[in-house]
């Protein structure tokens, strides 16, 4: 695939960062929750976005996702502009709590840069 960028310079989020490839993302991902927690919940349409799982401190492990690949996800696959990514995801996905196994985001170590002192 190589390396792309996004209007706005960033990096887009590739395969070739996974061992994992996006098409076996969510299967992997649904047999490791099996024992752990058959009821954890995917975003839909967003399956290349999985980074793995996790939970916190006594808490049931959940599927974790990645805000960088969420709205790569939604600029390329679904054609939105970076600004309309950022916005749909602000407002339908960041937002949303559906119970106690909703998924986790996480912010990479790339997108934290940003915030250097």
């Amino acid at each position: 695939m190589g390396e792309h960028l996004t209007d706005h310079g960033l990096r887009l989020v590739t395969d070739e960062d996974s061992p994992v490839p996006t098409v076996d993302r969510r299967k992997v991902t649904e047999a490791a929750l099996e024992e752990l927690n058959p009821e954890a919940l995917f975003m839909d349409g967003l399956d290349d976005a999985i980074v793995g799982i996790g939970c916190q401190y006594s808490k049931t492990p959940v599927v974790v996702y990645s805000e960088e690949r969420i709205i790569d996800s939604l600029m390329f696959v679904e054609g939105m502009t970076y600004e309309e990514a950022w916005e749909w995801y602000s407002f339908n996905i960041a937002c949303a709590y559906v119970g106690e196994y909703t998924p986790i985001i996480i912010q990479s170590m790339t997108e934290l840069q940003h915030y250097q002192l």
